[in-house]
């Protein structure tokens, strides 16, 4: 049978709540150190303080940041499109790779607050289930040990547990690979970081 241990799942909610908390701030180390310095020279740069959401008021920087931060895009194709972007002179390109980074760093910042929102909320679900699990199970041995047992009461709770652990297996299967997610979103903001760096060099 499988192992409902609440306690064991309460640590796992604990590890994405805490993974959680510390997102942005790994991210953001990720990132930069993908993006090096943003300029020209030794000229760095923040885009808190220097460029915040302005890239949103450029339809065609949204529209790059779009494509690009969309896990559908091969990093080939979104590579490509940042070096088509990045473009003019060097006071243009720098004010371009400022504007795609803020923005692809905005965008796949929200996608990993979402995934760690999700891993929350199905995590707390097991941890609930498991504990119904346990529970009816412990009520099933209950009505099995009766001499005059009701057998069609057994049916149905051991129907039940049954559908509820195929539930179980499910989302544990679902948080899993969902796991997964937030490396890879912080492993591409590293590649697509670089290469607008590139793009100045």
């Amino acid at each position: 049978m499988c192992d409902f241990s609440s306690r064991r799942l309460h640590i796992c909610s604990a590890a994405v709540a805490t993974t959680r908390r510390s997102a942005i701030s790994r991210l953001a180390v990720r990132a930069a150190k993908g993006a090096g310095a943003l300029g020209r020279g030794n000229v760095e740069w923040s885009i808190n303080r220097r460029v915040g959401s302005t890239w949103q008021d450029d339809l065609n920087v949204k529209d790059l940041v779009e494509l690009i931060a969309a896990r559908r895009t091969s990093l080939g194709a979104a590579r490509k499109a940042i070096t088509e972007f990045i473009v003019g002179t060097p006071a243009e390109k720098e004010q371009k790779a400022k504007q795609a980074f803020a923005g692809l760093f905005e965008a796949l910042s929200e996608q990993r607050r979402e995934v760690m929102d999700g891993l929350e909320r199905v995590s707390r679900k097991e941890v609930d289930l498991a504990t119904k699990i346990k529970s009816d199970v412990a009520r099933l041995r209950e009505l099995q040990d009766k001499p005059d047992a009701d057998q069609t009461e057994i049916k149905s709770l051991a129907s039940e547990i049954e559908w509820s652990t195929r539930i179980f297996e499910d989302r544990r299967k679902t948080i899993r690979y969902a796991c997964e997610v937030p490396t890879t979103i912080e492993q591409r903001i590293f590649a697509l970081a670089r290469t607008i760096q590139q793009t100045l060099n």
